[in-house]
């Protein structure tokens, strides 16, 4: 269930994490941005900071803030949610291996042993929590073995699809 007010967790890549809510940005003032510059106030405190790069789709930043590099991750109420069900957890480890994010059940497999597929590319359709939920290549390569059917149920963890990058 998502929450009416919405709940802001922000991760450093230090794994240090600062929680708030929307009532909690009012006490954060821009005072005065130039170019990739802001100095703001937050809790009676003022700060400056750089924005170093910005990752849009990742809600990743990075800034200096007080002479000191910050790797910022920025998860809203849905990207929370979307950490409890698992579906962030996908890796790249293993090169190839599509693991089930969460237990559920397969919809339709997308693709044939043998197929050529990019990462990106969907592989099939698994269903959970009355949610379709395509999962992807993590990998480019060949798809070497199915591990699953259509109506098959999987349980988090499960290995979906082995992908290998030799020919």
């Amino acid at each position: 269930m998502i929450p009416s007010t919405i709940d802001y967790k922000i991760t450093s890549y230090y794994d240090n994490e600062v929680h708030f809510t929307e009532s909690d940005l009012n006490d954060f003032r821009v005072l005065q941005r130039v170019e990739d510059i802001i100095k703001f106030l937050f809790n009676g405190k003022v700060y400056d900071a750089k924005i170093l790069t910005i990752d849009d789709s990742c809600k990743q930043l990075k800034v200096e803030l007080n002479n000191q590099v910050i790797d910022l991750t920025l998860r809203d109420n849905l990207d929370q949610l979307v950490d409890e069900m698992g579906l962030s957890d996908i890796s790249e480890e293993g090169g190839g291996e599509i693991h089930s994010p969460m237990p559920g059940l397969v919809l339709n497999c997308i693709v044939e042993e043998g197929q050529t597929v990019s990462k990106g590319d969907p592989l099939l359709v698994l269903e959970a929590m009355k949610m379709e939920n395509l999962i992807q290549a993590t990998a480019d390569g060949i798809v070497a073995k199915i591990h699953c059917s259509k109506s098959d149920s999987v349980n988090k963890g499960d290995l979906l699809i082995s992908i290998t990058t030799e020919a």
